[in-house]
C-alpha cells in the first residue's frame, strides 16, 4: 500500500513492482479488445443475413431462382464467416501468446495492477 502523499510517479513504481512480470500491455489489450468488437459486430451482420436468407428458403412462395440464390449466398457467408473467425482467433493467439495469464507454467492467482483477479478465501 502508498503512502497518501506519495508522488504518483512512486506511486506507479510501486504498484509495477508489486505486480511482478506482468506487463501492463495497454496496447495489445486495446488490440484484443477490437478484434473482439469487429468480431461480435460481424457475427451480429451474418445473423441479420441469415434471417432474410432463412426467409427466403422458408418462404413456400420463393422461385426457385430465389432459392438457388440465397443458397448460394448462404455458402458465401459461411465461407467469409469461417475466414473472419481464423483470421481473428490467429490475431488474438498472437497478442496473447506473451501474457502471463496465457503461459502454460503460470500458477495461483493472476494479479493485475496490483489487484487479485479472483478472491481466494
Amino acid at each position: 500500500m502508498t503512502a497518501p502523499d506519495e508522488p504518483a510517479g512512486q506511486r506507479r513504481e510501486h504498484e509495477a513492482g508489486q505486480a511482478g512480470d506482468l506487463t501492463d500491455d495497454d496496447a495489445g489489450v486495446n488490440s484484443f479488445l477490437t478484434l473482439g468488437d469487429d468480431m461480435v459486430r460481424n457475427l451480429m451482420d451474418v445473423l441479420q443475413r441469415l434471417d432474410r436468407l432463412r426467409g427466403v428458403l422458408d418462404d413456400a412462395k420463393s422461385t426457385l431462382l430465389q432459392i438457388d440464390s440465397a443458397t448460394i449466398d448462404v455458402r458465401d457467408l459461411v465461407a467469409r464467416l469461417e475466414t473472419d473467425l481464423r483470421s481473428a482467433n490467429a490475431s488474438m493467439l498472437a497478442i496473447t501468446s506473451d501474457w502471463l495469464m496465457a503461459s502454460p507454467v503460470r500458477s495461483g492467482p493472476l494479479t493485475l495492477r496490483s489487484a487479485p483477479f479472483w478472491h481466494q478465501p
